[in-house]
């Protein structure tokens, strides 16, 4: 560090050497405490500064041109006295009289001086009163702070730390305590600022009196205009506007801020962008906006939320509590559109009495932390017929349903909905919660308690319409102030997106609370395209498991409930597996974590079309339970990690592969999708999107923005289809090009060039057979943990085409249609041998989903395309059962025999394990006797003998359900 002295000077050869006596403690202290006042000295000589502050005048007289002076602070010193220096002319105000602050002229004035001041030399001015014509300025720091009249103890202030300080401003104490503020006003009359400014007007405008004032600060340092915030009223216009836009567009302040320092280079904090969006003008005819966060005396942002979902005309389903004086019980009767199963009842306070209609008026009583007994209130959608039905009960459990009557041309799609009472622990625990927050919240009985609110948007609610097939379910904290937990419902369209179908806030993750949402709120809210629904995604949750299985009982029986594989393998791997610190250091720990993503991959080869049936899915099971248990493996890799795994697999995975194997869902439609990855990202980016959901925000506030976040993403996807119906592909010349999205037409053109992959031979009158070509691979042990590319079984399949009886439909015995709805390779091959000249499928030929003109027209609101949008409504639900042979080509028994395709038993077919091998390991697992059929018998004998055997296993009952056609062939 340079302090200014002079460095020695270099010692001649000559000279003779001097010592230097050793300095004392004391003189120590008194070098460094004359440091200290150095530093002291310096610092009240940099409070007294000045700076220039350039500006328009007209000088000498009114009359002059006008200049930009580079200083006008000049012209307050003594030798300017009793002159006038004019400024411009564009403040001069038309009235007779100067009025001051109510003039426009000086308001623009005084915004305009100090923007050059704290743009140029960081000065803060503000305006401090005057007289009739006269004006005075001075500096922000010439201000006396007013005191408080009683100011708290140094206790009753929140804690401070030097670590994790956010901590202290949580719970019931940090949020009740004080912060420690700073003002830069000054404390008393001795220490502020005398910087001063006159300003007066006459009949030629505004002028600055000469010689009077002062243009020197004192008391306080002098800060660069980088480092100072621009205050409100400076701010441009044009950008508190686009500042105001972004906080109608409900993103969140730090947005607003990013583009203010953007535009203007300045740094503004979010609570003055809060300030800014807080005063707008529109917010009588806008109360979406910001300004709506602002509540009423007595109102609550629950009544904001349903005030808001009403304005918009969603559909939405209310949970609340309502407590009414005992009385008798009466008969129950039948609801419209609700049948009672029972007339048991488990809790007199929950007694089903006569059913009332009841629409609840805006003026209810709703407390934001509401209790939960069962209380649904569903209010109107302004496009859709509602029944609104009350089921009320002494200690209320009110419901009113949102029935949207729809009518689908030759469809009849009825959801019948059975109000069963709860269980007694159900029952008792809905009892307590809601008893526990009146009693905490201090809630009156004739008082409404709000307990959770689901609803859906009208464009969401499209979507799912046309994309109902599978649907993904999962909760989310961290989004609202009340902690409570945001569930959603999301699906998936053609073009790969996904989008959530359902909102609902839910006090916690009970029993009760799921059984709500499945079998009140989804057939209610989502209506008869329930019936779509073939597949849903869930993770581990038992609660939501649970309630699921059973809606799906009742209300949804063709639904196949699918386990997510990442929650499965991933995070019960990092839960339950040993780590790499279980193996010794050196290469085989290096090697480890290369076998530890061939074991994930083979774990999830199981939810895959790796695995087809079940006799496949057991010879990969038991070949994983020999490679973990080979001595090779546990030489290299421990005991430990060997049984660790090992137990996993047993433990934590096989127990739900009633929820994960893809053999179990081979024949439904689900898009192969076997995780629940696509709706925690959609989860995640609710809170980490350009507009946030975030802890702090209210109910209300947090509905506006997950709203307008569909809203904005609907508008996309509809001019996303708007244009691939006006354009067309320039990357592909199949006849489906210009009729599919562009994942259908890709997808479409992958399975066209894999078609020459196949040998085909015609067996049957209409029957094809057709293998892989390249099906040779090098058998590898069990025991192997060095090939790893091999390890993972993969089996060589004989396809089976045939005809569906009586029509020209192809359908394959691999079912890619049934699952995904678009034609497989095999299906092409048979097509391009049969059919002469064949150039590839037909739009015709692909499910109606993955057509691009139906994201357009499906379901519109458009008076114009409603015939079209009832015909797309009508196809939806009388899809193609698959590709069809073009009419006017005839089918020649060109019959090999014998066929040199034939289906073999599943152990022969496995490409990279022997058949001695496969049979050692079943017999070690115990696995080689869990079946009534012979495992030699291949893939064909075994599903006839689990269709027909009556001690068939409980998890082979899904086999039973492939086509008739294909049992026959099989035979």
């Amino acid at each position: 560090m340079d302090l200014g002295l002079k460095p020695p000077p270099p010692p001649t050869p000559n000279a003779a050497e001097k010592t230097f006596p050793l300095r004392t403690e004391a003189a120590i202290a008194a070098s460094v405490k004359g440091l200290q006042a150095s530093v002291d000295l310096a610092l009240d000589e940099l409070k007294s500064w000045s700076a220039p502050i350039p500006f328009v005048v007209r000088y000498p007289s009114s009359y002059s041109p006008e200049v930009l002076h580079e200083n006008i602070l000049e012209f307050l010193l003594p030798k300017y006295i009793y002159q006038k220096i004019y400024l411009s002319v564009k403040y001069n105000h038309t009235q007779l009289q100067f009025c001051g602050d109510g003039n426009q002229g000086w308001r623009e004035l005084l915004s305009d001086l100090s923007s050059s001041a704290l743009q140029n030399s960081g000065l803060h001015l503000l305006s401090n009163g005057g007289s009739k014509d006269r004006r005075v300025i001075k500096c922000g720091h010439s201000r006396k702070y007013q005191c408080l009249k009683t100011i708290p103890a140094e206790s009753s202030y929140r804690v401070e730390s030097l670590h994790a300080d956010r901590n202290n401003s949580r719970g019931k104490n940090g949020k009740s305590m004080p912060r420690r503020t700073r003002t830069k006003r000054a404390e008393d009359n001795s220490s502020n600022c005398s910087f001063l400014i006159n300003i007066k007007y006459d009949e030629f405008g505004f002028y600055i009196v000469g010689g009077r004032g002062q243009g020197c600060h004192n008391n306080h340092p002098r800060l660069l205009p980088t480092e100072c915030r621009i205050p409100s009223r400076l701010m441009k216009l044009e950008e508190k506007s686009i500042l105001r836009s972004i906080g109608v567009a409900k993103a969140d302040d730090g947005v607003g801020r990013n583009v203010y320092f953007t535009r203007s280079g300045y740094v503004t904090p979010r609570s003055q962008v809060r300030y800014i969006n807080g005063f707008r003008d529109d917010t009588e005819s806008n109360p979406e906006s910001n300004n709506s966060r602002q509540l009423l005396p007595g109102e609550s942002s629950v009544d904001r939320l349903i005030q808001s979902l009403r304005n918009r005309g969603f559909a939405h389903c209310l949970l609340y509590h309502h407590k009414k004086p005992s009385a008798p019980v009466q008969k129950r009767k039948k609801v419209k559109g609700v049948k009672i199963a029972s007339d048991g009842v488990v809790d007199s306070d929950f007694m089903l009495k006569d059913i009332v209609a009841r629409t609840p008026s805006l003026n209810d009583e709703l407390s934001h932390d509401v209790v939960n007994n069962i209380a649904a209130m569903t209010l109107p959608s302004l496009n859709d017929d509602l029944s609104h039905d009350v089921v009320d009960s002494d200690s209320m459990l009110n419901e009113i349903f949102d029935s949207e009557q729809m009518e689908v041309d030759a469809v009849s799609c009825n959801v019948t909905l059975e109000v069963t009472p709860l269980p007694m622990s159900e029952a008792a625990d809905m009892q307590m919660f809601a008893q526990e927050h009146r009693n905490s919240l201090h809630v009156l009985d004739h008082q409404d308690l709000m307990i959770a609110c689901a609803w859906t948007t009208p464009c969401e609610k499209r979507l799912f319409k046309m994309f109902s097939e599978v649907l993904h379910i999962d909760c989310t904290a961290d989004t609202n102030i009340e902690c409570r937990p945001l569930l959603t419902i999301s699906g998936r369209d053609s073009c790969g997106s996904m989008f959530v179908v359902l909102r609902a806030f839910i006090p916690n993750e009970r029993a009760w609370v799921f059984r709500w949402m499945f079998q009140t709120v989804m057939p209610r809210l989502l209506g008869p395209y329930l019936s779509r629904v073939k597949c849903i995604v869930t993770d581990g949750d038992s609660q939501e498991t649970s309630q699921l299985d059973m809606a799906i009982e009742n209300l949804f029986p063709n639904v196949c409930r699918v386990r997510c594989g990442w929650h499965i393998i991933d995070r019960g791997w990092k839960r339950v597996c040993p780590s790499s610190r279980a193996v010794r250091r050196g290469p085989n720990r290096r090697k480890f974590k290369l076998v530890r993503k061939l074991l994930k991959a083979w774990l999830y080869s199981w939810m895959k079309q790796d695995c087809e049936t079940e006799q496949e899915y057991m010879i990969s099971k038991a070949l994983l339970i020999a490679y973990l248990g080979s001595p090779d493996f546990v030489a290299k890799f421990g005991d430990v990690v060997s049984e660790g795994i090992t137990e996993f697999v047993r433990d934590n995975v096989e127990p739900h592969e009633a929820n994960y194997c893809f053999h179990k869902r081979l024949h439904v439609r689900h898009f192969d999708t076997y995780t629940n990855c696509g709706h925690e990202g959609t989860n995640n980016g609710l809170k980490s999107s350009a507009a946030p959901v975030l802890p702090q925000h209210s109910l209300d506030r947090c509905a506006l923005i997950l709203n307008q976040n569909a809203a904005m993403k609907s508008i996309t996807k509809r001019i996303d289809s708007a244009v691939t119906v006006s354009t067309q592909p320039l990357w592909s010349t199949l006849p489906t090009s210009n009729k599919l999205t562009s994942k259908g037409e890709s997808i479409v053109a992958t399975q066209w060039q894999l078609r020459h992959e196949y040998i085909c031979e015609q067996v049957g009158d209409r029957c094809w057979h057709l293998l892989a070509k390249s099906t040779t691979t090098s058998p590898c042990d069990a025991a192997d943990v060095l090939n790893l590319g091999d390890a993972i079984p993969r089996f060589s399949r004989v396809r089976r085409v045939e005809m569906l009886e009586g029509t020209n439909i192809l359908l394959c015995s691999c079912m890619y249609f049934e699952r995904t709805g678009i034609p497989c390779r095999h299906v092409m091959n048979v097509l391009d041998t049969i059919c002469p000249g064949y150039n590839g499928i037909s739009h015709h030929d692909v499910s109606v989903t993955w057509r691009s003109d139906f994201h357009k027209y499906a379901f519109s609101n458009d008076p114009s395309e409603q015939c079209l949008s009832k015909m797309y409504s009508e196809l939806l639900f009388n899809d193609v059962r698959g590709p069809s042979i073009p009419d006017g080509v005839k089918v020649t028994n060109d019959i090999k025999n014998p066929s040199t395709l034939t289906i073999k038993p599943t152990i022969d077919t496995c490409q990279n394990y022997n058949a001695g091998t496969i049979k050692t390991a079943l017999i070690q697992s115990g696995y080689y006797g869990r079946f009534d059929g012979d495992w030699e018998g291949g893939r064909t004998i075994f599903l006839l003998v689990v269709h027909s055997t009556p001690k068939r296993r409980p998890t082979c009952v899904v086999m039973t359900r492939i086509p008739s056609h294909f049992q026959q062939c099989w035979r």
